[in-house]
């Protein structure tokens, strides 16, 4: 179903310093992957289109986790030299589904690319993107088109190979659906 969009504003956290500005670090972003193939049995079925809300590490502000039974996924952002962490893995196992860690600070909703190099006993599933955001861009596309936070609204993101994304928005009081391709610069 999406993001629930009820708010215009963003929670911030702890200032990671070097990859946000003063102020104005999440304190929550989501991942969301696409596409990931998984490998034979026994490895598990990747969580395509699912959406993970990860939560500002309290003693290390620029890291960001959520931790499951399933499932563990962390983003992390490093100011000197310059490069982002994505990772997905089964916490039981070790095993890893989904890897990138690109130089650079990448902006929000950036399509990562799995860097996952072959099936094998460390690697369950090849191939895929996923994306983080921590809603700045939504916030500003619903400006743009006017739409109002409200509770029965939603926002499903979806990112494609080529670093375009989808965003649609459905209000579940009326059935209406808005889905619209964003270009980033």
């Amino acid at each position: 179903m999406g993001q629930r969009q009820d708010k215009d504003e963003i929670v911030y956290g702890d200032d990671c310093v070097g990859c946000f500005p003063a102020g104005k670090t999440p304190k929550y972003v989501y991942a969301r992957f696409s596409q990931i193939e998984k490998c034979p049995d026994p490895m598990r079925v990747p969580p395509n289109d699912r959406v993970f809300k990860l939560t500002q590490n309290a003693y290390s502000p620029c890291n960001w986790f959520y931790q499951g039974s399933t499932w563990r996924v962390e983003w992390q952002c490093a100011p000197d030299p310059a490069f982002v962490w994505f990772w997905l893995m089964d916490p039981e196992t070790g095993v890893e589904y989904f890897n990138e860690n690109p130089a650079g600070l990448p902006d929000e909703a950036h399509t990562y690319h799995n860097e996952t190099p072959a099936c094998d006993d460390f690697h369950g599933a090849i191939g895929g993107i996923a994306t983080v955001t921590w809603q700045l861009e939504t916030i500003k596309l619903m400006g743009l088109l006017n739409i109002k936070p409200q509770k029965d609204l939603f926002m499903e993101m979806r990112p494609l190979a080529d670093g375009k994304r989808i965003y649609k928005y459905c209000k579940l009081n009326d059935a209406t659906n808005i889905a619209i391709e964003f270009k980033p610069d």
